[in-house]
């Protein structure tokens, strides 16, 4: 199940939640639903204009460290940060990032999140 988190989520770490950043279509190919809310979707990159120091870009290396090739990471102050210093220089609304918590069937949330709906992902 899916769950969106609000940006007023307790900067903390909570339990052993699985977290994902996550924006706009992995593959824009013809048929993607703009609507559409799961978990195949982008994860944030390196901010190229911006010096490795920055703030953003520190985020994009501990999202690295810390979510490997799957991109789940556990730090929730952490992700709403990265996703809102990512989301403050995007243009398109669309394409904002959202931090989203993942459970297992028969899981409860653990992050108070919005229910976004299920999603049948591979793996």
């Amino acid at each position: 199940m899916v769950y969106g988190l609000n940006f007023g989520t307790p900067e903390t770490s909570i339990g052993h939640m699985n977290i994902l950043i996550l924006n706009g279509a992995r593959d824009p190919r013809p048929g993607y639903n703009p609507l559409y809310r799961g978990t195949y979707r982008a994860h944030p990159s390196h901010h190229d204009q911006l010096p490795d120091g920055h703030e953003v870009n520190q985020l994009f290396f501990w999202f690295l460290e810390e979510g490997g090739e799957l991109g789940v990471v556990r730090n929730v102050a952490k992700a709403l940060r990265f996703a809102e210093l990512w989301n403050a220089r995007l243009k398109e609304k669309r394409q904002r990032f959202e931090v989203v918590e993942i459970t297992d069937e028969n899981t409860h949330c653990e992050s108070n999140g919005t229910f976004i709906g299920y999603d049948l992902s591979a793996g």
